[in-house]
């Protein structure tokens, strides 16, 4: 699956690997820590948004990084699809 290969790749070491916000970064990203990412409830539109963007221009974390120059349209989808199947 394209979305699991891109977040074990790119999200897995902030998010964690059931995307908890526990990845190893979590033991140094603090303020703010990870967003545990199985309590979003967040539309797919804006996830779509900060992965292409990152969570500055989102007015979030500046430690989100923007995928947007590294990943095409058609994986962050998938990526967005696949942090989407992770909620609780």
């Amino acid at each position: 699956m394209l979305g699991r290969d891109i977040y074990e790749t790119r999200c897995v070491l902030c998010h964690g690997p059931a995307g908890e916000g526990n990845g190893r970064m979590s033991k140094i990203i603090k303020s703010p820590p990870p967003y545990n990412l199985t309590l979003s409830r967040l539309p797919k539109a804006y996830l779509i948004d900060i992965v292409t963007k990152g969570g500055e221009a989102m007015q979030r974390s500046g430690q989100m990084p923007p995928w947007g120059d590294q990943l095409n349209e058609q994986e962050i989808n998938q990526v967005v699809s696949y942090v989407m199947s992770l909620r609780k």
